[in-house]
């Protein structure tokens, strides 16, 4: 998997930190700036703008007045989600951006490529997965805390070590003679250890996986 490595626009890779708040209703293709670490995005509005309920465009939801400065919400395949105000006070709407400030160049491809990635890396995640270029916070999620951290510094750069044994369930069986005076077998399982995982962080990210067994 080749994750994207984007700086540029402040864009985080991260998810936000727990306790942040997300929208509780999601549509299908919108991307919501709240699932990354960025600041609040404000943009002017250049006329009155009128704005919907929903991404669709569909039920009025008022009209932005002209000047105002709105913050952005979530960006759809033809409209952006807003906050800001109209003649019935605050709302939070869908308008085109034709009606407001342009945004950064690239920025919008940025986000894209982005959300794309937080994506991949949830799957990751519900599945116990650990990939390339995955920062410590997700790995944490994706499979626990490690049972070993180090580092190893040389001349040009310093690397984080995270260390991680795998434990499997094996059965273990004793005789014993039972309360009818036959010997009978009795199974246990114990935690076993069977293999290790090591991964190795450079420059916050997962540069190197290894797995070990046995």
């Amino acid at each position: 998997m080749k994750f994207l490595i984007l700086i540029a626009l402040g864009i985080s890779l991260t998810a936000p930190a727990a306790g942040a708040q997300a929208p509780v209703v999601r549509d299908p293709g919108v991307i919501y700036l709240a699932d990354f670490d960025l600041k609040p995005i404000r943009l002017r509005v250049l006329a009155p703008a009128p704005t919907s309920f929903e991404s669709t465009g569909a039920r009025y939801a008022g009209t932005l007045r002209e000047g105002q400065e709105v913050e952005l919400q979530a960006v759809g395949d033809s409209l952006f989600r807003v906050r800001g105000r109209a003649q019935q006070g605050q709302i939070l709407a869908w308008v085109s951006p034709e009606y407001l400030a342009p945004l950064p160049e690239d920025f919008l491809e940025s986000l894209r490529n982005s959300d794309e990635r937080r994506r991949d890396v949830e799957g990751l995640i519900a599945r116990n997965e650990v990939a390339l270029g995955m920062v410590p916070e997700e790995v944490e999620r994706a499979i626990g805390r490690p049972n070993k951290r180090s580092k190893k510094t040389n001349a040009e750069k310093t690397e984080q070590v995270w260390e991680y044994i795998r434990y499997q369930s094996v059965p273990h069986q004793t005789t014993y003679i039972g309360r009818d005076g036959f010997p009978a077998i009795a199974t246990t399982w114990v935690k076993t250890p069977v293999g290790s995982l090591t991964i190795t962080f450079s420059d916050g990210t997962v540069t190197a996986i290894n797995e070990t067994e046995g």
